[in-house]
């Protein structure tokens, strides 16, 4: 923005920069989790290629079966869903009189998982650590939709859950996700919700018990199980809905789209950027 309204003296040249800028942002942050999908789509089409071959201690592989728990299913808290792991926030939009408008503040997050194995073909692999879902393992409701699930869920918890600040909350689930476990149940409550529910914003994330699965971790043989990734180029444990052929068809379908559309906004980026020179 600085660059090209200071070549381009006026309003439009702020415009311009700001329009820039959002095209180049966003086109690295989509190319980045559009090469992070690249290189989970090598790892499965390395895992078909290989076929039944072993394992070794160590190794980053993909492993696709059917999820399975040995206890009672949890049941998701607003699609009702029997589940191995979920994950839950819940914000709703208020107005704020020094920012002049509305404003997002989360009032309830959670993050569960209780001890699940991944059930293949000709073995079985425990998940030890918390996933992270694919879009597909994903549902985003805005309004009032799943307002009386909120209102329930946080009176449950109300009390009982800890509260507190965004970077406390994210910076523990970004925790579970590269630790070797088997089980953690976490709540937050930081609010209430209240009128209507129009303003409610809550995202579920979900992994069906029975759900045929194909999921990306590193294997440890002691374990005999899928942990975190050391790589911190996407999610270290990631969990696609659908076997492996299904999800390699499907997710590099995805991926080329979303690279053209990467390529597309640097490309404006870097356009208007240059055209500023001139």
């Amino acid at each position: 923005v600085f660059v090209i309204s200071s070549r381009i003296q006026s309003f439009v040249g702020v415009a311009v920069g700001i329009f820039a800028g959002a095209c180049l942002a966003l086109g690295v942050l989509l190319a980045y989790w559009t090469f992070a999908d690249w290189l989970n789509l090598g790892i499965i089409r390395r895992k078909l290629s290989a076929g039944t071959s072993t394992l070794r201690d160590g190794e980053v592989v993909a492993f696709d079966g059917v999820v399975r728990i040995d206890v009672e299913p949890m049941i998701a808290p607003f699609s009702g869903t029997p589940c191995a792991a979920y994950t839950y926030v819940v914000a709703g939009s208020r107005q704020s009189i020094s920012r002049g408008g509305g404003v997002r503040a989360e009032i309830a997050q959670g993050f569960h998982l209780v001890k699940t194995r991944i059930e293949g073909v000709t073995q079985n692999l425990r998940l030890c650590s918390f996933p992270s879902f694919e879009d597909d393992l994903r549902e985003n409701v805005h309004g009032r939709r799943w307002a009386t699930e909120a209102r329930a869920l946080i009176e449950r918890i109300s009390g009982t859950a800890l509260s507190s600040g965004e970077r406390e909350r994210q910076s523990r689930l970004l925790e579970v996700r590269h630790t070797v476990l088997e089980e953690v149940h976490q709540d937050y409550c930081m609010g209430a919700v209240t009128g209507s529910g129009d303003g409610l914003v809550i995202d579920e994330e979900v992994l069906p018990v029975g759900q045929e699965v194909c999921v990306i971790g590193a294997y440890k043989k002691e374990l005999n199980g899928l942990t975190a990734r050391r790589s911190r180029l996407g999610a270290n444990l990631i969990v696609y809905r659908g076997n492996a052929e299904e999800v390699l068809s499907r997710v590099g379908k995805e991926t080329a789209g979303f690279a053209k559309t990467a390529t597309f906004l640097v490309g404006a980026g870097v356009l208007l950027l240059g055209t500023s020179f001139l």
